[in-house]
């Protein structure tokens, strides 16, 4: 019984940083950013991760996201890919994809999850900036061979907001339900952008 619960105590924590903290808007081709998140778990596993974020532009609407980190979780590392084949138009709001991968580990146990999420936002000017708020739902499928592994289902909501006097700086907030087998959070990212440019090997390729 005790195995049991320290196996359930585990995985619900592998499952808590597996947040969005993106929106509509792609980074150009070859623009790189750097982030640092906080993120606030609450539920029974009552805690705080910390994460670097990285980001790079593929094309005009594909980007590259990249993060790692630690806290309530011991360690995890993941990449996943940003398709926004519709983007924040007039009074079309962006609409995007998120699908790649996150590999946990705690208490010397490994897992990885796929994840997919899919998301709405729209960009505002507002007296003191921008605000571009979002909505999106985040399915992850936990690759492990524990039967009882849980498969987290998110609801999250969020904004990011960039000051006008702020050239190369954001930040995002962002909230995490449960739909199911899944973890409350509260995130915040401070994001920078940089001044150099990364060796894009999709320069020339175009995404329908």
């Amino acid at each position: 019984m005790l195995s049991l619960l320290k196996l359930f105590f585990m995985i619900s924590q592998a499952s808590a940083y597996l947040g969005l903290l993106t929106d509509g808007e792609v980074l150009s081709s070859g623009q790189q950013s750097l982030g640092i998140e906080s993120q606030f778990v609450f539920n029974k596993n009552d805690g705080i991760n910390f994460a670097g974020h990285y980001a790079a532009g593929l094309s005009e609407s594909l980007e590259f996201l990249a993060d790692a980190g630690l806290g309530a979780t011991d360690f995890f590392i993941g990449g996943n890919l940003k398709f926004v084949p519709y983007p924040d138009y007039e009074n079309q709001p962006a609409i995007g994809f998120v699908f790649g991968a996150t590999y946990a580990n705690e208490e010397d146990n490994g897992f990885a999850t796929v994840q997919f999420k899919t998301f709405v936002s729209k960009r505002f000017d507002i007296d003191y900036g921008q605000i571009s708020p979002y909505a999106a739902f985040s399915y992850g499928v936990t690759m492990t061979n524990e039967d009882n592994a849980e498969d987290p289902f998110h609801f999250i909501i969020g904004s990011k907001y960039k000051h006008f006097e702020w050239e190369d700086i954001f930040l995002y907030a962002e909230l995490g339900t449960s739909v199911d087998e899944a973890f409350n959070y509260v995130s915040v990212k401070l994001v920078f952008l940089l001044d150099s440019k990364a060796n894009n090997p999709f320069e020339n390729v175009e995404i329908y």
